[in-house]
């Protein structure tokens, strides 16, 4: 072999090293290629705002609870929460991990706007305490609201107390 062809040989060889380490590097996700703008992701570590108004009342003509409250901001970037985990009992004092978990809770609504859920099937003489919190998609919950409580007076309309 002569000397010309041996640097060939050898010159071949140190250019195909860097062609190697540039493919692994890309396999591995090190590509040093900047995301375009406005793809970059963020982690979400910022739960919704609290909602603050819980409020319970009775509606005599459905005989149902009715909640209400207004709708919070999830953060800066979405407008609503992902969804809320609504929870009822009949001890005091309330405990969330004790109490029942409504199954259908209704979709967050956009900041600001009222919203409600019906709660069926409770007799006169009943005593409600009842607490919310909103999660968004990243799973961030915001603080439980205090407990608002409901008790039904036998021949009366209940009130509400919060």
């Amino acid at each position: 072999m002569t000397h010309t062809m041996l640097l060939r040989r050898t010159f071949t060889h140190l250019l195909a090293i860097p062609v190697v380490l540039a493919a692994i590097a890309i396999a591995c996700g090190e590509d040093d290629v900047a995301d375009p703008p406005g793809t970059q992701v963020t982690t979400d570590t910022q739960p919704p705002q609290p909602i603050d108004n819980l409020a319970l009342a009775f509606d005599s003509t459905t005989e149902a609870v009715i909640f209400t409250w207004t709708a919070r901001r999830d953060d800066t970037l979405r407008a609503r929460a992902n969804h809320y985990d609504i929870r009822y009992g009949d001890a005091f004092p309330f405990d969330w991990v004790a109490s029942t978990r409504v199954a259908d809770p209704p979709a967050p609504l956009d900041d600001g706007e009222m919203q409600q859920y019906e709660l069926a099937g409770l007799r006169r003489g009943s005593h409600l305490y009842a607490s919310m919190r909103a999660v968004d998609a990243a799973g961030n919950a915001v603080h439980k609201t205090g407990p608002a409580e409901w008790r039904a007076r036998i021949g009366k309309i209940p009130i509400a107390v919060v």
